[in-house]
């Protein structure tokens, strides 16, 4: 019967005993003794046999003897004349006559007459001051005339007389005669012989009497290997089970050559920019968008395709201009600050620039005291009050006492950002809602990365360029976290190890409760050890592919799948997007992110 196999991508292989992998990718999985096979029938006789055998002589020799009898040539003579006749003689003569030039005379006369009397007056009444004649007289006489000749006497040439003469006499003749012998070839003579000696036996068969058995044909199935070791080759990293139910998972996503690797990856891009809240359109001809851990903003910049679509965009009294770009379904909006000119005969370029929405929390500086205890969440969305932007906490909140949470000259972003960063926590903008979030610098410790699911996953197809940094850090495993005048002090070592590398000591005035000198401290001894700064460039997918990575956002866990997978923080992210042209003269959009993650080799592998 046919070979059923069982539901799900999870087969329970049944062992005799308890499982120990070996080392290496060659496992044996020892399965029960199969049941011993039937014997085989015994084959029935059906067929006799008979040889006879046919002697057979050698044939006699045979000879062939071909002869061919070439006679000698005629003697071939050639001979070749060529009359010449004598050429006539050549005479020329050439006379070229002169005359006498005439004489050439040229006069040159200039009248001159006598200038008029040049008579001037002025007239300048100013408080009674005395009239002022004057005149002016050039008297002009005439100069002689000039009279120049030029005479050039030019005398007749002799004769020239030319004669040439080319004697040719009559070459001798010529007489060539040639002969080619031709000898009679030797005699030829060709023989074969046939051998031929005893001819195999010939085999005769003769049907038995009697009834032909039948032939049995067992159903087809699903025939076990013989033996009770059949050995799998896991080329992926195997997990330890323990007892003696081992479960082999037979899916796409158990092992990287698995992977369903298409020939070709087909990207549509889009892109538009529109100012808000109207939405008018905005013609650009590329786009760059960056956003890493270190900054809490999105930083945007355009080049516009119409240099008269700046008016769009320049300030007013309500402030600046905010626009929303889509690139392949990711959304972002930004506020307009400034702008460049660069003018270049025959075109002239425009590109704008500009920040997230929150940038407008980062331009008020203020100053302020606690008066009471309070949550650090809780200060944290008193800064945004009235702005209309929200907190969105992801992190651990603590106790506050009252007096110890105070600033001067501090804008409302920086204040959140000294809350965040009293528990190892950073501030990151929504890319395009009006939404801040806090969110600790490591969301999960690299130790952990390893059971950890990720985010995003990428395949190494997908990639089609990416550089590598190495950096090394010592290997901490202790850290001391005070606060400043109140609060706690706490010796922050990682479980399991001794404690004998220490990092630089951290001070900060909101470290007035353990759990957060604790998470302050994780995320401390988690920047340790080798790392590398890996750049990746792949498209910007679309948000809907499915089973694409789509967008890449900092602090996001990256896992990068190749033939050794391996798992990155993001750090950075940056977003081009401009017009080209392809190798047949059409306009193509090009829509690219270059993702910086921070791999660790100490703790991650």
């Amino acid at each position: 019967m046919a070979y059923t196999p069982p539901a799900g991508n999870l087969v329970a292989l049944n062992f005799t005993g308890a499982y120990t992998p070996p080392a290496g990718n060659v496992v044996p999985l020892p399965f029960a003794d199969p049941e011993p096979p039937d014997p085989e029938p015994e084959v029935p006789v059906r067929w006799t046999g008979r040889g006879a055998s046919l002697l057979w002589g050698q044939a006699p020799r045979r000879g062939r003897q071909v002869r061919a009898r070439y006679g000698r040539a005629d003697t071939i003579k050639r001979r070749a004349f060529a009359p010449w006749s004598q050429a006539p003689r050549q005479s020329g003569a050439i006379s070229a006559p002169w005359g006498s030039l005439p004489t050439l005379v040229a006069r040159a006369s200039l009248p001159w007459g006598v200038a008029p009397s040049v008579r001037m007056q002025a007239t300048l009444p100013w408080a009674g001051l005395p009239r002022f004649e004057s005149s002016v007289g050039l008297p002009w006489g005439l100069p002689p005339r000039a009279q120049v000749s030029a005479p050039m006497q030019w005398t007749s040439p002799p004769r020239l007389d030319v004669g040439a003469s080319l004697p040719w006499g009559v070459p001798p003749r010529a007489a060539a005669a040639a002969q080619i012998p031709w000898t009679a070839p030797p005699d030829v003579i060709r023989r074969w012989w046939l051998p031929w000696g005893y001819a195999p036996r010939v085999r005769w068969r003769v049907h038995s009497p009697g009834v032909e058995p039948p032939i049995v044909v067992d159903p087809p199935g699903y025939e076990p290997p013989a033996g009770n070791r059949v050995a799998l080759n896991f080329t992926c990293p195997q997990l330890e089970f323990p007892g003696n139910q081992v479960p082999v998972p037979f899916g796409p996503a158990a092992c990287y050559f698995a992977w369903p690797r298409p020939r070709r990856y087909i990207v549509l891009n889009s892109a538009a920019v529109v100012r808000l809240p109207e939405r008018t359109p905005i013609p650009v001809s590329s786009i760059s968008l960056a956003s890493t851990v270190d900054d809490a903003f999105w930083t945007v910049g355009m080049t516009l395709a119409d240099p008269a679509a700046l008016s769009y965009l320049l300030p007013d009294v309500g402030g600046p201009k905010v626009v929303e770009i889509n690139l392949n379904g990711h959304v972002w909006t930004a506020s307009i600050q400034s702008h460049t000119r660069n003018r270049r005969f025959p075109t002239t370029t425009i590109s704008v620039s500009g920040r997230s929405q929150a940038c407008t929390l980062d331009t008020d500086p203020r100053s302020l005291v606690s008066s009471a205890d309070a949550q650090a969440q809780s200060l944290a969305e008193a800064e945004l009050d009235l702005t209309g932007f929200t907190l969105d906490y992801d992190t651990l909140t603590w106790i506050i006492p009252a007096g110890v949470w105070n600033y001067e000259s501090t804008t409302q972003i920086g204040a959140v950002r000294k809350i965040a960063e009293a528990s190892g926590a950073v501030v990151q903008s929504h890319p395009w809602d009006t939404v801040l979030r806090i969110v600790p610098r490591y969301p999960v410790s690299p130790w952990s990365w390893g059971v950890t699911a990720p985010d995003k996953q990428i395949l190494d197809d997908m990639i089609y360029e990416d550089s590598l940094q190495v950096a090394s850090r010592p290997v901490y495993n202790y850290v001391l976290v005070s606060g400043q005048q109140v609060g706690v002090s706490d010796e922050i070592i990682r479980t399991g190890s001794a404690g004998d590398i220490r990092a630089p000591m951290q001070v900060d005035p909101l470290i007035t409760a353990h759990d957060v000198a604790a998470e302050r401290g994780r995320n401390i001894l988690c920047d340790r050890g080798e790392q590398a700064q890996i750049d990746l460039v792949i498209p910007l997918y679309p948000a809907s592919a499915p089973g694409m990575p789509g967008l890449v956002l900092p602090l996001q866990l990256v896992e990068v799948v190749e033939a050794t997978s391996w798992k990155a923080l993001a750090v950075g992210t940056q977003i081009s997007a401009q017009v080209s042209t392809d190798s047949g003269g059409a306009s193509v959009l090009v829509i690219d992110q270059r993702i910086t993650l921070e791999r660790h080799y100490s703790d991650a592998g």
